[in-house]
């Protein structure tokens, strides 16, 4: 699994999606055995947001999980990597957000020296 990169560049989506998909053609190909297998999932890692309330996805992925959420919870493996592909897409928004914040935080810092270069005046 991959580390997420700096937070404010934004993750491609080849990198998010490719991932994602293989995933998803491993559980169509494998059927009912994925609950025995599991998946090695080799996208990024949720962020620190995201994993303090929802299993990574290798843990969510895990023969061991994928076996307990199905039986406890009715939970199949697309789930899991809906998921997965849903937390993923909040952390791009987060990034989205965080690189317009950084812009509106320097536009006010420069309104904020312009304004008071004109009061010295």
């Amino acid at each position: 699994m991959k580390k997420l990169p700096k937070y404010d560049i934004l993750l491609n989506y080849s990198d998010v999606m490719d991932p994602i998909k293989r995933a998803l053609k491993i559980a169509i190909k494998q059927g009912g055995s994925i609950y025995e297998t599991g998946i090695k999932y080799k996208g990024y890692d949720l962020a620190i947001e995201e994993l303090a309330t929802v299993l990574s996805p290798d843990e969510a992925l895990s023969a061991e999980i994928l076996k307990y959420t199905k039986e406890d919870q009715g939970r199949d493996v697309y789930d899991a990597i809906l998921n997965i592909t849903f937390c993923l897409g909040i952390e791009q928004g987060r990034r989205m957000l965080r690189r317009n914040l950084d812009i509106l935080r320097d536009l006010l810092d420069m309104s904020k020296r312009h304004l008071e270069a004109i009061i010295k005046q």
